[in-house]
């Protein structure tokens, strides 16, 4: 169970989740894993027991619906199969996928979770007043930009509120490529001041990795800078690897290792070290293929570098 949830911990970091992040750093302490441990394995015992396990199961989905909706029904679904597929797992790796797949379902938990309990209990209202003026920003605020998607601060500019950016106050669906579009359409400064929302930067990061189990080269956590240079979204969901096709050779220790295997919190620090060191997208295309080389990645894997508009 501790290598499940090592695995989610690495996975959470990996895609800049921070505040789940923190939550699972908690469960990874001692006196957590042993709780989690023992209520898994009385869970899993529930299960196998006829008559009781329906029971087990209707109760839970009542309870985890009348808090946290939908995804509340497709946590339970991913945390019930984990707890069950655990004792089944022949191999490390198939523990660091169990361990992937709960962490995306606390990503989305998380996000409908923090929407429920704003809209059943005024949640935001009930916070802090700095902690909110510090973590969500004014939707009244407005940004200024050229009518061309220049840079603020120019001549025959326009100025658009968060609400305006957002359709319907939403972020566009990825259906019919409308998100792309969307993010096509948003000037660099719009883009910050979006993500600069913890909400709303949750959804964007969802629609960026849509379809899941695919590796971004292009960080998600690091979209504002892929923006700043130019690229589009369907540049940047081009530049995809299917994680069960990402394998490489650990520099340091010699071992195999794959996305969410030996070395992969190594791996994507390395990724996101030479994204934010890199002062343009050619810089960054050239450290690609340096960090490749180090990590033994077969090329072929890797689509075309990314181009800009």
């Amino acid at each position: 169970m501790e290598i499940v949830l090592q695995s989610t911990f690495e996975h959470l970091k990996a895609q800049g989740a921070d505040t789940a992040k923190n939550l699972l750093a908690e469960l990874l302490k001692p006196e957590a894993l042993a709780v989690m441990a023992g209520s898994m394995i009385a869970l899993a015992g529930l299960q196998a027991i006829p008559v009781v396990n329906g029971i087990v199961d209707a109760a839970l989905a009542i309870y985890i619906y009348w808090n946290f909706g939908k995804a509340g029904i497709s946590f339970l679904g991913t945390l019930l199969d984990v707890a069950l597929s655990v004792n089944s797992a022949s191999f490390r790796c198939d523990l660091n996928t169990l361990g992937e797949e709960l962490g995306d379902a606390i990503i989305t938990l998380g996000v409908s979770a923090f929407d429920l309990l704003d809209r059943r209990g005024g949640f935001l209202k009930k916070l802090d007043e700095n902690r909110i003026s510090n973590a969500v920003p004014n939707n009244n605020l407005k940004v200024g930009i050229k009518d061309n998607g220049g840079s603020s601060g120019t001549p025959g500019r326009t100025t658009r509120t968060i609400e305006e950016l957002l359709p319907g106050g939403k972020v566009p669906s990825v259906r019919n490529n409308e998100f792309n579009k969307w993010f096509d359409n948003l000037s660099a400064e719009e883009f910050d001041l979006l993500w600069s929302n913890p909400k709303i930067r949750t959804r964007i990061e969802e629609r960026i990795r849509h379809p899941k189990k695919l590796h971004e080269w292009c960080m998600v956590c690091r979209a504002p800078k892929f923006k700043r240079w130019g690229l589009s979204m369907d540049e940047i969901k081009r530049f995809r690897t299917r994680t069960i096709e990402l394998k490489w050779i650990h520099p340091d220790t010699g071992v195999p290792g794959g996305h969410s295997g030996d070395g992969a919190g190594k791996f994507h620090n390395e990724l996101k070290k030479i994204t934010d060191d890199s002062s343009s997208l050619k810089e960054f295309n050239q450290k690609l293929i340096q960090l490749r080389n180090r990590w033994k990645i077969d090329p072929s894997i890797l689509p075309d570098f990314p181009k800009s508009d």
